[in-house]
Formats: structure tokens, sequence, C-alpha cells
């Protein structure tokens, strides 16, 4: 094959009037013969002349919300299964949400397409669950969505860290503190006022009872603002031994559980990191302790109109070699990443990963830790508790990541820090 070609090549292509009825066929859902496919793709001209037309109607399918009689059946697929593709066995077909900060595609090169669709491979695909969602557990119908982050457990003894024997090993147990629970009315009114769609608590703040005074107070206090989700924290649910470690989202309006996602890799707490800390009373001895949870397979994802969420639990996002390429190969365009940790230091592990994802993948990363640990150096000095890592509004400039914001506790009294995450 001859070099890549441009899109003048492209438009000069003899066979480029023969692809947009075969993109119509296409969306008709009505037989193409592979043999026509082949025959077409003779060259690179003629590739990106049927790679062009049936980006397009992946376009028209990905932007139109109305029922148009050609991009009906595209559009009918999407609303109901969040995939354009007819038979999930041969993987996935997807509207793309996000471009990567590190350029822009030009349809000009058989390497910048798809454009507007997201091929997802069988084998990838089985690493996932994606789900629509109903208008109902939708957080937002905007190009942009809010997110207010809390750190709820604000003192070391608001979470239980505590140590385990098992199997001849050592490990560590993380959970709330059962006082936490009184909380809970408060920061659903705080959630509630600070006009955020999307509360989001973190790593370590949740257990069963937890989960059922959210549920509780859900339905206790009158629903009317625009908060629609409760990212109610992460622990041991379900119950196993040893348990997942669970982040749960929920419904402000019902409490019914939206969707969850297990923590993928537990964290080794070494023993230096545990005398830093200041855990060395909740795990005694001089050994290195592991995370008792049973580690979750799979990443879930979810998605409406605009929205294309997922949820990395701490350890999962430092975890790149493992994760990033799943995450990338889906279009997340949202991804939620709750942690136990001290104080967010800037440009260290948790920016650095976040930023990671914006450049490579172009979707907003939204960070949320507790403040239990605190700062290392100064257990009196202000916390850094959150951080929102998103791409630059000027898509396409090389490298361009665009801006980190960071949200402070910087007293007893906790306020929602609100981000405005954008999804377009």
């Amino acid at each position: 094959m001859a070099g890549p070609a441009d899109l003048s090549e492209c438009i000069d292509s003899p066979v480029f009037g023969r692809v947009s009825p075969l993109a119509e066929m296409i969306a008709w859902k009505r037989p193409v013969d592979v043999g026509m496919l082949n025959a077409l793709c003779v060259d690179n001209a003629s590739t990106l002349a049927v790679l062009g037309a049936l980006d397009s109607q992946l376009e028209r399918a990905s932007s139109a919300l109305s029922f148009a009689t050609r991009d009906g059946e595209l559009v009918l697929r999407n609303l109901v299964f969040g995939r354009l593709n007819s038979d999930p066995s041969d993987g996935l077909v997807l509207r793309r949400l996000t471009v990567p900060a590190l350029g822009h595609y030009v349809r000009e090169r058989l390497s910048d397409f798809p454009r507007y669709g997201v091929r997802v491979s069988p084998s990838v695909a089985a690493r996932a669950e994606l789900h629509r969602l109903d208008a109902i557990d939708s957080p937002t119908d905007r190009p942009e969505v809010s997110v207010a982050c809390i750190p709820f457990a604000t003192r070391p003894r608001d979470l239980k860290v505590e140590r385990l024997d098992r199997w001849g090993s050592g490990w560590y147990t993380l959970q709330p503190a059962a006082g936490l629970r009184r909380r809970v009315v408060s920061a659903l009114r705080g959630l509630d006022r600070c006009g955020a769609e999307i509360g989001f608590l973190p790593e370590g703040t949740l257990d069963d009872q937890m989960l059922g005074a959210w549920q509780s107070a859900i339905l206790s206090v009158p629903y009317g603002s625009k908060l629609r989700w409760i990212v109610a924290g992460s622990g041991p649910i379900g119950g196993g031994d040893p348990p997942p470690n669970r982040m749960v989202v929920l419904n402000r309006r019902t409490g019914d559980i939206v969707f969850h996602q297990d923590k993928q890799s537990g964290f080794t707490l070494a023993r230096s990191t545990i005398n830093r800390w200041r855990l060395a009373s909740n795990l005694p001895g001089n050994d290195d302790l592991g995370e008792y949870i049973r580690e979750g397979s799979r990443l879930t994802i979810v998605e409406d109109d605009l929205l294309r969420v997922g949820i990395l639990i701490c350890e999962d996002l430092a975890r790149r070699d493992e994760l990033h390429s799943l995450v990338r190969a889906f279009g997340v365009n949202l991804l939620l990443v709750p942690i136990f940790a001290p104080s967010i230091e800037r440009w260290h592990w948790e920016e650095q990963n976040a930023r990671a994802y914006v450049r490579d993948i172009g979707c907003s990363v939204v960070v949320a830790n507790s403040s239990a640990i605190g700062h290392l150096d100064d257990p009196s000095a202000p916390v850094l508790f959150c951080l929102h890592s998103r791409p630059s509004s000027a898509v396409g400039s090389p490298r361009d990541v665009g801006a980190t914001e960071v949200g402070w506790l910087l007293d007893a009294k906790v306020r929602p820090k609100v981000f405005r995450v954008p999804l377009r």
C-alpha cells in the first residue's frame, strides 16, 4: 500500500460515491456483503472513503437524540442497550465521548478513525459491564455535571483500621466507626444545599450498617434539590470472607442502588507507611500488612446520553498498566476515584495518575479523600481532600491537560467542594 491517504485523495477516489449507500445499508441494519467491503477497500484512499462514510453514520447516531428516519435504528439501539452494534458477541461499538489531550482527531489519516465511534474488542468487553441508565437514574441532562466532594470522616477515630491475622499472614481492615452514622443526615442536607448533582464520599466510609443509614436518610429527608446520585463511599459490603471493598452509588430520590464497583487491587501497607501515617497503635507489629478484601475482576461502566462513568478505588488509580487500557477502550468521560490516604499533595501520585488519564483518554477525573489521617507533617494543618483534573476546553493542543482544581478542609466545619465537570 501507498503512504497514508489525505482527505483530497479520499474525495477524488472513484469509490467515494459508492460508500454513502453502503453506510445507509448499515444504518438500516440490512445485510452487507463482506466481499463488497473488501472490494471497495483496495487502497488507503478507498479505505479512508469507506471509513469516512461509516464515521458519518456514527456522528449522526452520537449527536442526534431525535428519531430521524435513517438514524432511528442506531439511536434506538443506543438508547436501549448503550451500544450501536446489534451483536455484542462480536465486541461493542459505542459513541465516542472523549478525545485525548495528546492531539485531536483529523479525518485525514486511517489511524484517526473512528472519530465518532469507539470499537471495543470482545476480549476487552468481557472485562467490563456496560449499563445504560434509565432517565430516573441519570445524573445530568446537560453537557456538564457538578460533583460535590465531602471528606465525611474528619478525625482518626472516625475510621476503624484494625489488624487481622489470617492464613499465616498479617492483614488490615478498613471500615467506618459506628459513630460516623450520626453524620449521615447532616451530610445529606449539606449535599442537597450545595447545588451539585453528584455527591461523592471517599474510601473507607461505608459498610452495610452505613449503607442502611444512607438509605433511611434519603427516604426521611424530603427531596427538593438538584442532587441525583450519592456515591456513598466504599468499604466491606455484602459479606463474604474476605468481603469486597465496594463503592455503592445511590439514587437520591429513591435510595435504590444505581450500581456498585468493587476495588480490583488491594493496597499493601508497608511498616514504614504504617508508622508515617500514625497507625502503629491500630496495626501493631513489625510486618507489612495486605488489605483484607476480595478483589473485583470487572469494571462497571454506566452511561446516559452525555455521560459514561467509571470508578477506580484508590490503588486501582495507580495500577495504570492493568486498568488504563480498559478505561480508554470504553471511552469513559468521567472517572471517580475514592481514596484512603493522608492529605493529598500536589503533583504526587493522585494528581500524576489523574492527569495521565486526562492526557491519554480525554476524560475528567475527580479524586475524593477523607481527612481522617490528615496532614503528615502537621496534624493541625489544612487538609487537601479532593481534586479534579479535566481536559482543556480547547481540545487538540498537544499535551494540553487543562486545569487541576483542589478542595481544602480549612477548619472543623465541613463544606462540600463542588467541581463543574465538562462532559463533551
